[in-house]
């Protein structure tokens, strides 16, 4: 608010009216307007009337408004003032929204406007000084809320938030928080753990698939580690073709993570297990199957540097899981592969069950919440997916045979239309009937 004093009489006037805010304006002459934001047009899209590049101005700790500041990058696809606007809450950098022609699938469903927020501390949306004690659940939706708040005059539909995985946490946090800033939410692929390690991951090894694949898998790490000396030039040779600088770690520690990763990938991406390779394969098969599904730049510095941030975050309040190792006794280099050591360096986050037990108040308490899961069978992240407790209006959609890829497009038509259905009791727009029948 801006105070203003008029023949003694002091007068409350909103920015927006004094900036003389009105209908007809274009909506870059509205996002102009708005203090604290830099708007850059991009050029070139064929998806919406307009595209921008916003850089918001966000307190770096919100409990200190007055204090140090970011410029948070996000992407704005413009298509109606009216229409439904989707706030994805990615959780890394937004630098795939940086095309003008990209949109997400609540948005292209909806024929919305989209407001793609780049997460905080990733990318250009990093401050120049981290203080990593509020790269925190709180602070980020705290960013989504102040967005939200001074777009709210520029996009007069009903809003929904969604994020795939991390940011599919971030989209249930920002309901946590801020249960009425949307009409709905989106939740793509989003675990609920609820421990630092949540045992139902490792469980989920044990039951996923068949056993056939599960046994053939882990002959596989078995063959993997009784070939190491002979595979390690050919996964170096890869790795110098790849220009990866193997920092932190030397080749054997990062041959060994990709061994103990692989499972998890595996089911992950929904690979098929009539790719991995015979135990008698040549040793160039060998290497460029695991190095294609796993990667041993996922275990260097440059990977460090752009995925830390999401580390500290998960060790710190949304849990991740771990390695098993007790059945390669002999075999691998260390004793032990944690994975907290990919969080920024200088950095040693303790885990914070605040935000958890936040979050299972949330959803144990009743209430028609208007939020929608999706979810892979075979996705070990899957593996903690909500239980909704019989919460009101709310959908889990699971995909049979689904990885972590699976997005609404990939539901049966029986689940497409529930889903729909609910879409227009949400947010009032139908998703014609042919969307259904032709699997888009």
């Amino acid at each position: 608010m801006i105070r203003r004093v008029i023949g003694g009489v002091i007068l409350f006037i909103s920015v927006w009216a004094q900036l003389g805010y009105a209908q007809e304006q274009g909506v870059y002459e509205k996002l102009k307007q708005i203090p604290g934001v830099e708007v850059q047009v991009v050029n070139g899209s064929k998806l919406f009337k307009e595209y921008f590049i916003l850089n918001i101005e966000q307190p770096i700790d919100f409990k200190k408004p007055k204090g140090a500041k970011f410029k948070q990058r996000v992407f704005l696809g413009f298509r109606d003032a009216n229409a439904p606007t989707v706030i994805e809450t990615e959780g890394y950098a937004g630098d795939r929204a940086e095309n003008p022609n990209f949109q997400n699938e609540p948005a292209k469903l909806l024929n919305g406007n989209m407001v793609f927020v780049e997460h905080r501390y990733f990318s250009k949306s990093t401050p120049a000084n981290p203080d990593w004690t509020t790269l925190t659940v709180e602070q980020a939706v705290n960013d989504y809320h102040r967005i939200r708040e001074l777009l709210r005059p520029v996009f007069t539909g009903k809003w929904i938030a969604t994020g795939i995985s991390k940011g599919g946490q971030m989209s249930t946090a920002y309901r946590v928080f801020y249960p009425n800033d949307v009409n709905a939410t989106i939740a793509y692929v989003a675990p609920i753990n609820l421990e630092l390690i949540d045992p139902r991951i490792e469980k989920h090894f044990s039951t996923v698939g068949t056993q056939e694949t599960r046994d053939k898998l882990r002959a596989f790490q078995q063959v993997l580690l009784d070939r190491k000396k002979e595979l390690l030039p050919y996964f170096e040779k890869l790795w110098a073709e790849k220009k990866i600088e193997l920092k932190p770690f030397d080749a054997e520690t990062v041959f060994d993570y990709e061994v103990l990763e692989y499972p998890f990938s595996f089911w992950q991406w929904g690979h098929k297990v009539d790719d991995i390779p015979d135990a008698g394969d040549a040793p160039e098969k060998v290497a460029g199957y695991l190095e294609g599904l796993v990667g041993g730049s996922y275990f260097t510095n440059a990977e460090i540097e752009k995925t830390g941030p999401a580390y500290y975050m998960f060790f710190h309040e949304f849990g991740y899981y771990d390695y098993k190792t007790d059945s390669f006794k002999g075999k691998l280099k260390q004793s032990s592969y944690p994975l907290n050591v990919f969080v920024p360096k200088n950095t040693q986050p303790s885990f914070d069950l605040g935000y958890i037990n936040k979050l299972k108040k949330f959803i144990a308490k009743g209430g028609e919440d208007r939020m929608l899961f999706v979810y892979g069978e075979l996705d070990p992240w899957g593996a903690t997916q909500i239980n909704l407790n019989g919460k009101k209006d709310n959908l889990k959609m699971v995909v049979e045979n689904g990885s972590h890829a699976v997005r609404i497009k990939h539901l049966s038509n029986d689940q497409k239309e529930l889903v729909y259905a609910a879409l227009k009791k949400w947010v009032g727009v139908d998703i014609p009937v042919e969307t259904v029948l032709q699997g888009k």
